[in-house]
């Protein structure tokens, strides 16, 4: 099953172009059998993106990007259900986000079961910084992935990556970020971005 993990929609405000009517006709249009959701600190568009994708015989997966706070940073997660008791931890998760824009490790750690967490691939920096944080994500999550994109893989530093993944026991999953469903709508998105 082939499908995309960082799907922004309209719910990413000033972030995406991606309507969810068009981007569900496009993705049953392309075989999908499943999408994922990923708005950026909402779950806004979550009933209607399940919905949609079950009138289309779409798995639906619904998630969000956060950010938790460790040590002084802050990093974005993804943070996605695998099931009701998930979804019912994301929504927990999601109100958390919204009231305080952001997650602290303690909550995440009580809100874990059913819930796949990806660090993204502009997350990649954060190797080098705070390798902890990844071993305490991958002891709360069993389903816990590093998320590796074309660029990554394309750079020098791809290889030693993968390697000192490897040694962690850390999975690796490919993602690549939607923000605007034909290459056509790049420009309109950068404009957007700039506002």
């Amino acid at each position: 099953m082939i499908f995309n993990l960082i799907l922004r929609t309209e719910y990413s405000f000033l972030s995406s172009l991606c309507s969810l009517e068009k981007t569900i006709q496009t993705a049953k249009e392309y075989g999908y059998n499943a999408l994922a959701i990923s708005d950026i600190h909402n779950l806004h568009g979550g009933y209607k993106f399940y919905k949609l994708c079950k009138k289309h015989n779409i798995k639906p997966i619904i998630g969000i990007e956060i950010i938790v706070e460790y040590n002084g940073y802050e990093e974005n997660l993804l943070v996605y259900a695998m099931d009701n008791f998930g979804y019912k931890n994301v929504l927990k998760i999601a109100s958390k986000q919204k009231i305080n824009n952001k997650v602290d490790l303690s909550f995440l750690q009580n809100t874990s079961m059913g819930v796949l967490v990806v660090l993204p691939p502009h997350n990649n920096q954060l190797i080098n910084r705070n390798s902890q944080l990844i071993n305490i994500l991958k002891n709360i999550y069993s389903d816990f992935y590093i998320g590796i994109n074309k660029e990554l893989i394309n750079s020098n530093e791809y290889v030693d990556i993968h390697n000192w993944l490897n040694t962690l026991g850390v999975k690796e999953v490919a993602v690549n970020e939607t923000c605007y469903i034909n290459k056509e709508e790049h420009n309109t998105l950068m404009v957007l971005n700039a506002i």
